[in-house]
Parts: C-alpha cells; sequence; structure tokens
C-alpha cells in the first residue's frame, strides 16, 4: 500500500489534476478509497476557506444586554479611549535607504474620504466607538463595506465601498460558501426594528463585510467573548448589586433559621419540606433580600450566618471587580475607581491601558481595513494605521527633545509641534533646519576679544574647545593628558578641567 501526502501530484498517465489527499489510496487512483479521501477534504478545505463561522454556540443578545453595572465602566472607557484614534494612510517607498519603508500621506488626500464620510449618519468616532463595544461584549465586531452610495444610488465602478456601517454582532450569522457567493454570506436580521417590512433579514455577501473577532479553541470561525469567558463572575456581581438594592429598599434582613413550636408533634419529612420550599420560594435569593419576614403561629426564626452583612459582599463585590477589570484590561486607576490618584499614578495606568488593550485592538482593525479595502481596491502599496493620541510625560517629553536637541536629530518645526505652538509656515521661517546643539564644528570656537594678551605658548598647547563652555588653562601640573584631552574627555568636561592631581 503506498501512502499519498498533501498535494501529491497524479501518477504518470492519469489525467486528474493533484489534490489534496491524505490516507492509503492504494496503488492507484483508480481505488475507491480515493474519491471518498478527496471529497471529504475537499468539504474540509471549503469549511476552511469560508470567511463566514459556522457556529453560533451562545447568546450574543444575552451578551449584549451585560453592558450595565460594573460591565458598562471598562468596556465604556475603552471605547471612549480607542474613538479618538486618527487613521493615517501610507504608501510603500521601496527605498533601500528609508528604514521604514513608507511614506506617508497627506491628511487632504482623497483615500481619505472614506474615513471622513463613513455614512450620511455617523462619524468615525461612532465607527470606532461601536466597534470597540460589540467586540468586548460579544468577542466580535463587524462592519458593513457596500459599494453603493446612500444619496445618489450608484454604484462603484469596481465594487470598491462607498460607506461602512457598524452592524451589531447578535443580529448576524454565518452561511456557508455557496457557488453565488464563494466564501459565504452572512443573515442580517435586526433585533427591533422600526421600518417597514419589520425584521427582515438581510443578505450579505462576505466579502463586503469585516469581521474581526477572538477565535473560540473549540468551534471553528467562532468568536468566544471576554464576558463569555467570565460569565459566573458577573452573574455574581449582578446578584451582589441585586441583593444590596433590595436590602437596601425594603430594609430588612431574611437570613434565618426556622425553629418550630415544640408542641408540635413529630412533624413527618413531608411537612418539614414542604415548610422549607415555602420559605425559600419567599425568602431565598437575592431578589427576596430583605423582605419582612411573617412565620405562622408557634414558629420562631433565629439569626442564621448567611445573612448579607456578614457575607463579606463589599470585599467579595471588589475582588470581583478588579478580576473582571483585569480581564477587560482595565485597571481601576484608569477608570477613576482609585481614591488615591496623582499624575505619576494616572499616567502610567492609562499608559498601561494604552499599551495592553487599545494599541493591539487598534492593530487589528488596522489590518482588517487593509484585508477588507486596501488590498483589494485601493492596491497593496497603500496601508492604512491608527494613531492614539500620545500619552506623555511633560518632564520625560522634555528631556527627550533636549537629547534630540544635542544630537542634531530634530528640526525647528518638529521642535515646535512637540511643544504644542502653532506653526505657521509662511511666518515662521527656517522650519526643516535642525537645530544645532552638538559641539561647533571644528574652526568655529569662540574667538578671543580685542585687547586681550595672547600667551602664543598656552595657546598652543591649548586643547580645542568644542562646546564654547569657558576656558581651558594651560596643559600639565600632573595631568594625564593622553587621557583627559582626548575627544571623549574633552566633550565630557563640557569647557572645563578638574584641578591638577584630582583623579
Amino acid at each position: 500500500m503506498k501512502q499519498y501526502k498533501s498535494f501529491r501530484s497524479g501518477q504518470k498517465g492519469d489525467t486528474r489534476p493533484a489534490q489534496l489527499v491524505t490516507g492509503d489510496a492504494g496503488s492507484s487512483y483508480t481505488n475507491p478509497g480515493f474519491d471518498y479521501y478527496a471529497g471529504a477534504l475537499d468539504a474540509f478545505l471549503a469549511q476552511r476557506r469560508s470567511s463566514t463561522p459556522s457556529l453560533i454556540n451562545y447568546d450574543k443578545i444575552s451578551m449584549a444586554q451585560n453592558y450595565a453595572g460594573a460591565i458598562y465602566l471598562p468596556i465604556s472607557f475603552a471605547a471612549n479611549q480607542l474613538s479618538r484614534a486618527k487613521p493615517v494612510v501610507y504608501q510603500h517607498s521601496y527605498n533601500p535607504a528609508d528604514p521604514d519603508g513608507r511614506k506617508r500621506l497627506p491628511a487632504f488626500d482623497a483615500i481619505y474620504d472614506l474615513f471622513k464620510r463613513p455614512n450620511p449618519s455617523d462619524t468615525l468616532r461612532l465607527i470606532l466607538y461601536s466597534l470597540s463595544q460589540q467586540y468586548d461584549l460579544t468577542g466580535e465586531c463587524y462592519l458593513w463595506l457596500p459599494p453603493e452610495d446612500s444619496e445618489t444610488g450608484e454604484l462603484s465602478e469596481y465594487g470598491e465601498p462607498r460607506e461602512m456601517y457598524v452592524i451589531p454582532s447578535a443580529w448576524v450569522s454565518g452561511l456557508p460558501s455557496c457557488p453565488w457567493w464563494q466564501g459565504g454570506a452572512y443573515q442580517v436580521t435586526p433585533y427591533v426594528s422600526q421600518y417597514p417590512g419589520g425584521n427582515m433579514s438581510a443578505y450579505i455577501p462576505a466579502d463586503q463585510m469585516m469581521r474581526i473577532y477572538d477565535p473560540h479553541p473549540l468551534f471553528d470561525k467562532t468568536a468566544y467573548s471576554v464576558l463569555q469567558a467570565i460569565s459566573q463572575s458577573v452573574d455574581t456581581v449582578r446578584a451582589i448589586d441585586q441583593a444590596r438594592i433590595s436590602a437596601q429598599e425594603q430594609g430588612c434582613q431574611a437570613g434565618i433559621a426556622i425553629e418550630l413550636d415544640p408542641q408540635l408533634q413529630n412533624p413527618s419529612v413531608v411537612d418539614m419540606k414542604r415548610v422549607r420550599e415555602t420559605f425559600n420560594q419567599l425568602y431565598s435569593g437575592s431578589r427576596n433580600a430583605g423582605k419582612a419576614l411573617i412565620l405562622p403561629p408557634g414558629a420562631k426564626f433565629q439569626q442564621g450566618d448567611i445573612a448579607p452583612k456578614d457575607m463579606a459582599w463589599q470585599e467579595g463585590w471588589t475582588q470581583l471587580t478588579d478580576f473582571i477589570l483585569a480581564c477587560q484590561q482595565v485597571n481601576r486607576a484608569a477608570c477613576g475607581m482609585s481614591g488615591d490618584l496623582n499624575f505619576a499614578t494616572l499616567y502610567a495606568s492609562i499608559k498601561q491601558v494604552y499599551w495592553s488593550k487599545l494599541e493591539p485592538r487598534l492593530e487589528s482593525f488596522a489590518q482588517g481595513f487593509n484585508k477588507s479595502y486596501f488590498d483589494p481596491f485601493v492596491g497593496e502599496d497603500y496601508f492604512c494605521e491608527f494613531e492614539l493620541p500620545r500619552m506623555d510625560d511633560d518632564a520625560q517629553k522634555l528631556a527627550g527633545l533636549k537629547l534630540d536637541v544635542e544630537a542634531n536629530a530634530i528640526t525647528k518645526g518638529q521642535y515646535l509641534r512637540e511643544r504644542g505652538y502653532e506653526v505657521d509656515p509662511e511666518t515662521t521661517p527656517g522650519l526643516n533646519d535642525l537645530i544645532r546643539g552638538n559641539p561647533a564644528p571644528e574652526g568655529d570656537q569662540p574667538q578671543q576679544e580685542e585687547g586681550q594678551d595672547r600667551d602664543e605658548e598656552t595657546e598652543k598647547n591649548r586643547p580645542r574647545n568644542n562646546l564654547g563652555g569657558g576656558s581651558l588653562g594651560p596643559r600639565g601640573n600632573g595631568i594625564d593628558e593622553g587621557k583627559l584631552f582626548s575627544a571623549f574627555e574633552r566633550s565630557m568636561t563640557r569647557g572645563t578641567i578638574l584641578p591638577a592631581g584630582r583623579n
């Protein structure tokens, strides 16, 4: 028996094309097992090549309805911060001398039109906010890129997108690839519709939809959300919140132990179960916390050990919310939940959110735009990135600018913009000139003023003072000339020398 491996070509004289075959197909392609293997693998490949999810294994509507309470804060914070990002489009330069190999296109270029006007009613900020919101709630987000202009009704010449709309994830379900929808399609059914036709479904080809998702570990192309992973903790926090408001509104504690009247003669097991079930229905659970307790004649109650005030709900709620924030990659200080805040703490906290959540997510969004829009319609030479407003510490920023000035690595225009000044090229000359902060070139030393005596021997032995920060006296007096007056030592002394004999 002969083992056929992936992408093995047909045997000599066989007209059948090469196929993806794995298994014992026998000594020739006429073996019936080959058709079975080939058919099964073709179906598997079609599933893998489909862009749409094969299964929805959780209720996305319930996930979206979690957008309240302790869950609202980190998701809203991340969406607000991410919506401040600005798109930047680059073109590959293919210049070996350019380390980045790209050229930034100006903001007035027509390539930004889709970002400037996503659709007649939405802005780019709202688009980014909604994408982030859906991503956090359901583990996936959808952006529809139709090739039709909704105002004029005109279709684009090559199918390029004219508008973009965020589709709530709970509305979308995937359809497999078929001959008229290569790569699959999406069935979109509005949850509530106020338009004529009610909740009629729309069918959108997969190549018009940009989908970004976190993959499920078991189901192919299926999203797996953070809220789905921590659903038990979310339910616990919501139960604590419900118990708190119930106790606040009703004002009584209902954690009790029931003591029956000793006059009762040997109550049966059935009677005790009936009484217990009745009390549980009336008083157990978070929604019944705080209800007034009414006992039958002859019954007494004792305070139990599970009263809400004894359950350390405050500590438990804090631990659970910290865990939820950590899973959402947001910290308490960034959300304003920390009382001991100063600039350094807030700066470090928001910087951590930028690094751990916002920047990776914007990279995913940019890759989605590149794959769905720029590569097929604009050209592979073009790509986009999203830039967030810089989160800078002023002291560190000034220190960095100082190093750039000393290294002759920054122009006047760059320096002014980094400092936050408005720069007008027509009224501010020399914006492209480098700021000279390094040692002056050889021969550009400060000249001796007229009228001063010049000791020729001293001047002959005096080293060049490249920084112009003072004068150097005659050499000698036990100083190691070969070491001290090297180029490195001269730059380190800033125009001064150590006293004679000092190491």
